[in-house]
């Protein structure tokens, strides 16, 4: 039975922790360092996403560079007189967790879409939802409402539109047990029907 993101954040609800942090932040593409403010090289230092054509490659290229990078940068710091204690991370690249681990951090993954929409990915990946949905409506436990398809994203109905879209959006739960915490973002007015603990 697959892990439930509920059981991973009680599992450390109350526990203190130091707060220095590297932030990582897959919006963005790179990491910040945030006393120094520089960034972890991409593989594509002329032009960023642009340069590389596709977001298949880019991500492609980010996977292949950006945990030695990482590294690197964690080793500069643990070396200076601010060493890092901990890495929040988000979970879409998921190797940040395991360079995190390797170098003895506390690593915490930070789920940066609406809690209703990281619900139904984990639906996704955990088959509760299978692809493609082709009837309406659907019923997702701890989802107040049932969902037609313009409620759901994109890729739910046509999964091979965005192939390395969903392939990044499903990696976000590969190893997601092994984070130390789980950061979610919510605004409870707006979600206060969601049911949270059931992922």
């Amino acid at each position: 039975m697959p892990h439930s993101l509920s059981n991973l954040i009680d599992r450390y609800n109350g526990i203190e922790y130091p707060v220095k942090f590297l932030m990582y932040d897959s919006v963005l593409t790179w990491a910040l360092d945030v006393a120094r403010n520089k960034g972890i090289e991409d593989g594509y230092d002329d032009g960023g996403f642009a340069q590389a054509g596709s977001m298949e490659a880019y991500l492609t290229r980010l996977h292949d560079v950006g945990p030695k990078n990482l590294s690197d940068l964690i080793k500069r710091h643990q070396t200076s007189s601010s060493p890092l204690h901990a890495v929040i991370y988000e979970p879409f690249l998921a190797w940040a967790l395991e360079v995190a681990k390797d170098c003895g951090l506390f690593a915490a993954a930070f789920f940066t879409h609406a809690c209703a929409v990281d619900y139904i990915f984990y639906n996704v990946y955990h088959e509760v939802l299978k692809l493609p949905v082709s009837s309406t409506p659907v019923l997702i436990e701890g989802l107040p409402l049932l969902l037609e398809l313009q409620d759901l994203p994109s890729f739910v109905a046509v999964p091979d539109s965005y192939p390395a879209n969903v392939k990044m959006t499903m990696s976000q739960f590969a190893n997601l047990d092994k984070a130390d915490r789980v950061l979610i973002n919510t605004f409870y007015k707006l979600e206060n029907e969601v049911n949270c603990h059931h992922f």
